[in-house]
């Protein structure tokens, strides 16, 4: 049995024009990425996933929007 190639998806939404009557949009590429944690990076389920994902983050993102003292 052959492997069959993947098909490109495309989107049409990066704008080109912004013309409140005559907006037009381009097609870009779609991409697409499955991402497994690491077991100590994953909580479960629901909310005991997304407690571990903010304590992760937390740790480990610093970004120029983030409101710390």
């Amino acid at each position: 049995m052959k492997a069959r190639p993947e098909r490109q998806h495309r989107l049409n939404d990066q704008p080109v024009a912004f013309h409140p009557t005559r907006r037009s949009y381009r097609a870009r590429p779609l991409y697409r990425r499955t991402v497994t944690p690491p077991a100590p990076q994953w909580g479960g389920l629901g909310t005991d996933y997304l407690q571990a994902l903010g304590e992760y983050a937390s740790r480990h993102l610093n970004t120029s929007e983030e409101s710390r003292p």
